[in-house]
């Protein structure tokens, strides 16, 4: 039995053969989460265990692919495979072609399902009750964003988006949003940091504003801040964009010119309410 298995489940050690042990497994979900999570733990088991290991995770693939097993079971087993995918890629079915195009992609259901909440509602959509192994048309998706996206999908990493341009970025992290993966999302925006400068800083500001992108929209804030024009860019709550005038001078009523469409809190330092400035900013404002 895997080394790390809990001792409610040690009554599956009377099935030491892979298939006796798979069909005692499976017949309860719960249990069957519980093993696999075990297993993937011991490495020097799923050597000796290959056959237990393919059943396991073809009859896995089809129960989340005919949705059979609760969503937070597939979630699971879907992270742990990613945690462990070079050790178990000869043994997952691939069960799903995504058509881009003139190309195809070859994926395992699951791990495309569980990607996030949106993929798995769009997979039931496109493929529950249709002929199996499952194919699915992505519109509107680019090629190597596809590729990109599946890296995650396979490893739960994407080592290689540090090498990527800013415009490739960008569009993995519009897909990536698009799709509601937020941590390919979130990992994007990490990057996408070093492009910032004093030039874009303004755009990409009102942009991760506008699409909520709030880690680079923090980073932006941040370098704003760190620029001395007597103003301070922060973050009121999760939908919000404040401005603070620490004093009135044109670097600050410059910031608030750029901003001001997009201003949700305005504050202001000290005694700035006597100033002239502070009743020309609030006819500025929105109403």
């Amino acid at each position: 039995m895997p080394a790390f298995l809990p001792s409610e489940l040690m009554y599956l050690s009377s099935s030491e053969e892979d298939e006796p042990l798979f069909h005692k497994v499976k017949e309860n979900i719960y249990v069957f989460n519980a093993f696999f999570d075990a297993s993937v733990e011991d490495g020097e088991w799923l050597l000796r265990h290959n056959e237990f290991l393919r059943l396991g995770l073809e009859w896995v693939t089809e129960q989340f692919a005919t949705d059979r097993i609760p969503f937070h079971i597939s979630k699971n087993i879907g992270k742990k495979i990613r945690q462990h995918f070079s050790q178990l890629e000869l043994s997952i079915p691939l069960d799903l072609t995504c058509h881009v195009g003139e190309r195809h992609l070859e994926m395992n259901s699951l791990l495309f399902g569980t990607a996030s909440d949106f993929l798995h509602d769009f997979f039931l959509k496109e493929c529950l009750g249709k002929t199996r192994p499952s194919i699915i048309t992505l519109r509107g998706v680019e090629w190597d964003v596809l590729t990109t996206l599946t890296e995650w999908m396979k490893f739960g990493e994407i080592p290689s988006l540090w090498k990527r341009e800013e415009k490739f970025l960008w569009s993995v992290l519009k897909q990536a949003t698009t799709w509601e993966m937020t941590p390919v999302a979130e990992l994007t925006q990490e990057v996408l940091t070093r492009y910032l400068n004093r030039a874009n800083i303004y755009d990409h500001l009102i942009l991760t504003h506008e699409q909520g992108w709030r880690f680079l929209k923090h980073a932006c804030c941040d370098l704003i801040n760190g620029l001395g024009l007597s103003a301070r860019v922060f973050e009121p709550g999760e939908n919000g964009l404040g401005l603070e005038f620490l004093e009135f001078n044109h670097h600050s009523l410059d910031v608030f010119d750029r901003l001001q469409k997009w201003i949700t809190h305005l504050a202001f330092s000290l005694s700035l309410t006597e100033d002239v400035s502070f009743s020309e900013v609030l006819q500025k404002c929105p109403k």
